[in-house]
């Protein structure tokens, strides 16, 4: 076996081929990690002066049998900065990508960490987030080495349509309080429709604006400072625009609109095989009483189950009660944090910075 870095545009962009090929027979790899949305992301970041390509391609003789896209951060100031490899991407499971026709798969991982380890003089952190617990990545880490520096991360709450016979079943043991209450309540006040529609660019257009308008209500009337919409950020918005351009196919908008108002709330999806990626959501601050985002979440777990969409229902990263008001089955992430022992003054700040961040939280 042989390896290779990939460390400019043009290199990526010639292994779409193979990319794609293996996103296909590889079961780990999410939307977020498909060759289509990982270019998105880049072409979207590749100006940063901060950010380099880092890709890890492994050969077996005349083809490649892994691909570990990643990108290496130059974080700090002209005093002390560090350089961190992180997964290429952005979004709710993240990972490498695994020829499984090849016999002998763990192999493949091993190859990509021996590298990372013998390239220890261009990084001084490892910092590899959203592994899915089910990954063979994963499985890898927890058994090797690298399991001292593999820890929980987050929980990501997902709904298994398999574990239910039918909606109704579903609504036996879920169903929050009130829920079909607020929905009665807004479909008589503002006699909404639910929309269920593919990429638009007016669509996306208004749910950016909606996004902003929700962001700066919630901060100026509800004193949420740390408030921002993720399309405030220039390379977030471009990436989102790349996707839904490079994967039209992929995009799911379920609205709740009326006669009036173009969009009442949103929720923005990705499908890809047998999820159901909930991304994005938000809601007009006019309609805030009638908490309409509670009645879209209903009415998209109903189409979700009535139209058997996909196999699981994914309401993406974060242990916020509300999601697990909806379902209690849930998918594990962790994080690989694994620093650069050479580089004793990072080391030395880490341990203070970390020892500090105990104290504080104590």
């Amino acid at each position: 076996m042989k390896t290779q870095i990939v460390r400019n545009t043009e290199e990526f962009d010639l292994l779409g081929i193979d990319w794609k090929r293996i996103e296909t027979i590889d079961p780990d790899v999410s939307f977020y990690s498909r060759f289509e949305a990982a270019k998105a992301w880049w072409d979207a970041h590749q100006g940063n002066p901060h950010l380099k390509l880092w890709i890890i391609t492994v050969w077996d003789t005349v083809k490649i049998v892994g691909i570990a896209p990643l990108i290496i951060m130059k974080s700090g100031n002209s005093f002390f900065s560090w350089r961190t490899v992180r997964l290429l991407g952005m979004g709710d499971y993240l990972g490498i990508l695994i020829d499984r026709n090849f016999p002998d798969q763990m192999t493949i991982i091993k190859e990509i960490m021996h590298v990372i380890e013998e390239r220890q003089e261009e990084w001084d952190r490892v910092f590899l987030e959203y592994i899915p617990s089910r990954s063979l990545l994963a499985a890898y880490l927890l058994k090797s080495k690298y399991n001292r520096y593999f820890k929980y991360l987050v929980e990501c709450p997902v709904i298994n349509i398999e574990d239910y016979h039918s909606f109704s079943n579903y609504q036996e043991y879920f169903m929050p309080t009130n829920v079909q209450r607020i929905r009665k309540k807004l479909q008589k006040n503002t006699e909404y429709q639910l929309k269920v529609e593919r990429y638009s660019s007016e669509v996306l257009d208004q749910i950016i604006e909606l996004h902003k308008k929700e962001q700066r209500y919630l901060a100026r009337e509800k004193k949420r400072k740390e408030q921002e919409s993720i399309f405030e950020d220039e390379s977030t918005l471009n990436y989102i625009k790349n996707v839904f351009q490079k994967c039209p196919e992929n995009v799911i908008l379920f609205t709740l609109v009326n006669a009036q108002t173009p969009i009442i709330a949103y929720g923005a999806c990705w499908l890809y095989n047998d999820t159901l990626h909930w991304w994005n959501c938000g809601y007009d601050p006019e309609y805030e009483k009638y908490s309409p985002v509670k009645a879209l979440i209903l009415e998209m777990i109903q189409y979700f189950f009535e139209n058997k969409m996909a196999r699981l229902f994914d309401f993406g990263a974060g242990r916020y009660f509300w999601k697990f008001e909806w379902t209690n089955d849930f998918i594990f992430n962790y994080q690989l944090d694994m620093i650069n022992t050479r580089r004793r003054l990072f080391l030395w700040s880490y341990k203070i910075k970390k020892a500090l961040n105990v104290m504080l939280n104590n």
